[in-house]
Formats: C-alpha cells, sequence, structure tokens
C-alpha cells in the first residue's frame, strides 16, 4: 500500500469517528470503498495514524511516510521498548531501512536467544552504600523490614509501610556490558514490576546510571497513559539512582 495508508487514514478516520454508536463498521466499509482497499486494512490504517500522531508528538519523529508495515512493527516494538522503538524509527528515516529489515529487527529485540547475554558489569555501588540510602528514604519508624511470604515475588528488600499499610518492594538493577542487552533486560525488569506492582506492592528499582533511568522513566510513562488507568494511585513504580561512588567502568 505504500504511503497511502496516511492519506486513506486522515479522510477517513474523522468520518468514522463521527458515525453513530453501532454504524462505524458500515462507515468502514463505505471509506474503504472510496479509497479502494480493504475494510481491514483501513482499520489498520486509521490505527496505525493514532498511534503515529501519538509517538511523533512525544518522540518527534515522523511515521506517516513510513510503509504501513513499518509504522505497525513500530507500535509492537513500543508496546515493550519504547527506546528500541524510537531509536529504529530515527534509523527508517535516516538510513531508509526496508519494511524488511525493521521487520527482523523487531524480530530479534522480541527473541531472548538472539543476543548471547553477557554478566552484568560490576555494580557502582557497595551495598553498605546502598542500605544507607534505603535507611534515609525509608526510615524505620514508619518502614518494617520484612521477610516476603513464599508465594511473593523476589526482591532485594521488602518493607511494611506502617502508615499506608502498603508493601513496598525494593529491587536493584546492573547494567550489562552491552546497551542492547541492558535495555531489554531492564525491560523484563519493568514488565515484573508491573505485575509485582498490580498484585503485591509498590516497586522501586535502583539503577546505576543515568541513560537506564532515562530510558525506565520513559517507558514506564508511555505504559501508563496507554494502559495502566486501572492502578490504584497509592501503589506506584519509582525508579531510583544508586548512590554514586567514584570508581570508573570500562565497558
Amino acid at each position: 500500500m505504500g504511503q497511502r495508508w496516511f492519506e486513506a487514514a486522515s479522510k477517513a478516520e474523522p468520518k468514522v469517528k463521527d458515525a453513530a454508536r453501532g454504524m462505524r463498521e458500515r462507515a468502514i466499509k463505505e471509506e474503504a470503498r472510496v479509497h479502494n482497499i480493504s475494510s481491514q486494512t483501513l482499520t489498520r490504517a486509521i490505527l496505525a495514524l493514532n498511534f503515529a500522531r501519538e509517538f511523533q508528538d512525544r518522540h518527534q519523529v515522523d511515521l506517516t511516510k513510513m510503509a504501513l508495515n513499518t509504522v505497525e512493527d513500530i507500535k509492537k516494538w513500543a508496546s515493550y521498548d519504547v527506546a528500541g522503538a524510537k531509536a529504529v524509527a530515527e534509523r527508517v528515516v535516516t538510513d531508509k531501512l526496508s519494511v524488511r529489515a525493521v521487520r527482523s529487527l523487531e524480530q530479534k529485540a522480541r527473541d531472548p536467544q538472539s543476543i548471547d547475554l553477557p554478566d552484568r558489569l560490576a555494580p557502582s555501588v557497595t551495598t553498605e552504600l546502598l542500605v544507607e540510602d534505603i535507611n534515609q528514604k525509608y526510615p524505620d519508624d514508619r518502614y518494617i523490614r520484612i521477610v516476603p511470604s513464599e508465594d511473593a515475588p523476589s526482591a532485594d528488600y521488602c518493607l511494611y509501610d506502617d502508615q499506608t499499610k502498603n508493601k513496598i518492594f525494593i529491587r536493584v538493577f546492573s547494567d550489562y556490558s552491552r546497551d542492547e542487552v541492558t535495555r531489554r533486560k531492564l525491560v523484563n525488569e519493568l514488565v515484573l514490576a508491573l505485575a509485582i506492582r498490580d498484585y503485591f506492592g509498590s516497586v522501586v528499582i535502583y539503577v546505576e546510571s543515568q541513560s537506564t533511568y532515562r530510558i525506565a522513566n520513559e517507558w514506564l510513562l508511555y505504559r501508563h497513559r496507554s494502559y495502566d488507568v486501572r492502578v490504584p494511585p497509592i501503589r506506584q513504580i519509582s525508579i531510583e539512582m544508586q548512590p554514586c561512588i567514584s570508581t570508573t567502568k570500562s565497558l
């Protein structure tokens, strides 16, 4: 369909949106005939258009000149790795990546076997510094150190908030020697954090680099706006920087 999807979706979307309830399927069929495409393709195009608008507002990357399949693959990528989706979208613009190339990259990003996982880099923080930071932020006159029950998720530290009666699961995330592995493992960590928050309590993730901090918060912001409108505000996921020590890591 090339880039015709954008023109068709832009013209059809307002009419479909304004159609009376129960009449949208008919409106899609009528607009599909006007643009000489199938109803299914027009529906895909409208969904891609809405995503492209949102993506451009947040990341200043224009997807509307890309092929429909490419936009759909970037949308899929953004559902689990916003930073990765933005990076590949920028490459489509600058390097003219093909539809097949983007599809291949997205499939590799989802495949945990596609990259050999190296050991983590040595953490840039000692246990003593981290414990000191936790004690300062979560004083024992309010927060009680507890041992999670057997059916609870694992955590480096688990606290009980005596005021809110809410559990707080504190996890420590260390970077890996390759950026793409760090990003993938971070997304896994954040997905787990969403599950912990939904079923057990609040989550605090300590990260060790500014880039990981930025990616984590960007991913959570996108995820929250898109999906997590039902979660009680008392249960949150927060990203904290690990306390610094004056060492330099070699990658």
